[in-house]
């Protein structure tokens, strides 16, 4: 099952490697616009949060189009 699969049906682990992949990421953006570690973690439980809540309204545009390139 693709990641984007189990996002949409909800599947923990799907979450789970969302957040393990892009969660440093996050972060690290977080931190490099001069943001306290505390900060930054919460910005980074924020923005998964948006994530999480308004998944269900994401489309590719186009279809073919890659989650990450």
């Amino acid at each position: 099952m693709s990641l984007l699969e189990g996002l949409r049906l909800n599947v923990a682990e799907s979450w789970g490697r969302l957040t393990d992949f892009y969660g440093p990421l996050v972060y690290q953006k977080c931190r490099r616009a001069g943001l306290s570690d505390q900060d930054s973690q919460d910005v980074a439980q924020n923005v998964f949060m948006k994530v999480f809540k308004s998944f269900h309204t994401f489309r590719r545009s186009p279809p073919e189009m890659l989650f990450r390139k």
